[in-house]
């Protein structure tokens, strides 16, 4: 275990250290400057900082494509990236099994997952704060019962907002880490270096267009993207919200299958 903690640890760090981070906080400040200012035009009841990033959560095409795509992106072709380098060669000639060592790989996108979430809801907290007042409890408009009309998110009544944001921060990255995981799976079947982005972005193509919009899926939907969406597990218009139980599931299936799939592809291959 003690191995498998350093390889771990590595390959966080190493997948932290890119450049592409510094889009993160960019990206996530103007996708929360968008929501506050939508949210600020309904004419709803008084607003506070929460607002802003937990409603932004609820924003089918910023969940797809700023919170999916951009993580999957992020973090997707790290594996083709160390192969054609030789880093892969190398850490497997040190490594005791080819299998832990890909495992390991697998954790470490779990770490960058709430790095990546943290990082980029904790910075729309800031940008809906810069907007909206400060406030440690619910505003009116939350308090307004979910699913009524009026509503901006659903929440845990009796729980604090911070612990509740730190909730969703944290199921948020759960659920990227079974994404992240597939992108990488895919790029260990094929290494070539267009493979991760080219099935990152045909998957969110056809989550956003060919599919129904998130929230209005079946609540026994086996998609991961689906269970993306903290919302779905609450009481929607007229059914019953998903079991955390089913999003437990599928997001243990979707591991377990990129840990699988990379493990036996490593088993016979020669690098």
């Amino acid at each position: 275990m003690r191995e498998f903690a350093r390889l771990v640890r590595y390959d966080a760090l190493s997948g932290l250290s890119g450049w592409r981070w510094a889009a993160v906080p960019v990206v996530f400040a103007l996708a929360c400057w968008d929501e506050v200012s939508s949210l600020r035009n309904g004419g709803r009841p008084p607003l506070n900082l929460w607002d802003g990033p937990l409603s932004m959560l609820l924003n089918g095409p910023v969940v797809i494509w700023v919170l999916a795509l951009g993580f999957m992106v992020l973090v997707g072709d790290r594996y083709s990236q160390d192969r054609s380098r030789g880093t892969v060669a190398l850490t497997l000639i040190r490594s005791r099994s080819r299998t832990w060592w890909w495992l390991a790989r697998v954790a470490s996108i779990g770490v960058l997952a709430l790095a990546f979430s943290a990082l980029g809801l904790g910075v729309a907290l800031v940008v809906s704060a810069v907007r909206l007042p400060l406030e440690l409890h619910p505003s009116a408009a939350a308090q307004v019962a979910w699913p009524a009309q009026d509503a901006v998110y659903p929440r845990f009544d009796g729980l604090p907002m911070p612990a509740f944001f730190a909730f969703v921060v944290l199921y948020s990255a759960v659920a990227l880490w079974a994404l992240g995981a597939l992108v990488l799976a895919a790029s260990a079947l094929n290494p070539r270096p267009y493979i991760p982005a080219g099935a990152a972005i045909l998957w969110t193509l056809v989550e956003a267009f060919a599919l129904p919009d998130l929230a209005l899926r079946d609540a026994d939907s086996l998609d991961p993207f689906y269970h993306l969406l903290y919302a779905v597990h609450f009481m929607t218009r007229g059914s019953e919200g998903a079991s955390w139980g089913l999003s437990a599931l599928v997001i243990t299936a979707a591991l377990a299958c990129a840990g699988a799939i990379g493990a036996l592809k490593l088993r016979g291959s020669d690098v």
